[in-house]
């Protein structure tokens, strides 16, 4: 049986995300399928599709805010628009760190660096697809990826 505070963890995580991946029974693999899937969120999907810069540098732009009969951003939107972008630029560290600090234990530290051996193989495979490529694709290579967080 789970802990209590992991089993209220997942009730929470169920009824905030109301996603109908996320069994209502806690199970260790359950639970090990929704933090890869907030691992993946927060660093390729976030990659792949979180760039908005080019559509917020001016208010005449797409803004974050629809109103009624504008075809621009107001000012206070897009000055939050400016400030999101000014924190969410800022550099992380890269998903390949080893992240030493971090384990607290032998085993912890193996089982990051089997899954940076498993993302090395990932990224061979990717630079293997892009040799023949006119415009190579490398927005999932794991040696790119930042370590981000989705706002």
């Amino acid at each position: 049986s789970a802990p209590e505070d992991l089993t209220l963890f997942w009730s929470k995580l169920r009824e905030h995300t109301a996603s109908p991946h996320l069994p209502e029974v806690l199970s260790r693999d359950a639970l090990l399928d929704a933090l890869a899937m907030f691992t993946f969120s927060v660093t390729m999907r976030h990659e792949q599709v979180g760039a908005i810069t080019e559509y917020i540098l001016h208010p005449s732009l797409s803004g974050t805010r629809i109103r009624p009969q504008s075809v621009r951003t107001d000012a206070q939107a897009f000055l939050a628009s400016a400030c999101l972008m000014s924190l969410t630029g800022i550099k992380t560290p890269r998903l390949m760190s080893e992240f030493k600090e971090f384990w607290r234990s032998d085993e912890e530290s193996k089982r990051w660096g089997d899954l940076q051996k498993q993302l090395l193989l990932h990224s061979d495979e990717i630079a293997n697809r892009n040799q023949n490529r006119e415009f190579p694709y490398v927005t999932g290579d794991p040696k790119l990826l930042e370590c981000a967080v989705s706002v």
